[in-house]
């Protein structure tokens, strides 16, 4: 069990990073330092809503499992904008099985006028695309 805590902290901490670096300039609270790491560890879950001072809000939703000695990684992560119009997300939830990167996509908003789209399921690129968006839409 200690095993598993340590790997979720680790990654828990990693993703804090992540966004704390990728984000820094826009990130309206200091949220990151009110996590609750133990608790997070405790229930295999992380879910946080970053707020922007532009008004947006970024999500960022994993559930942890440890599967055959490795852990698994159920994940979504969305940005809203400052009218709290879902704008992008990324997600692995085993539907859309025609795309090449299954169970891994990206969805853009509306859906009814996107397809989804092929996404390799690293957390590194979903940033790096949503601060696009906030840096040009």
């Amino acid at each position: 069990m200690i095993y598993i805590e340590s790997l979720i902290r680790n990654r828990v901490y990693s993703i804090m990073s992540l966004v704390s670096e990728s984000f820094e300039d826009i990130i309206k609270d200091d949220f990151i330092m009110k996590l609750d790491i133990d608790n997070i560890c405790l229930i295999e879950k992380l879910e946080v809503t970053i707020p922007f001072t532009s008004g947006g809000k970024l999500t960022i939703r994993e559930k942890y499992e440890f599967e055959k000695f490795r852990l698994s990684i159920a994940y979504h992560y969305s940005y809203r904008d400052s009218n709290g119009r879902q704008v992008i997300s990324f997600d692995n939830a085993p539907h859309h099985k025609h795309l090449t990167t299954f169970p891994h996509h990206k969805h853009y908003y509306p859906k009814n006028r996107y397809e989804p789209m092929n996404f390799d399921g690293d957390i590194v690129i979903a940033l790096q695309e949503i601060l696009w968006i906030i840096d040009n839409l």
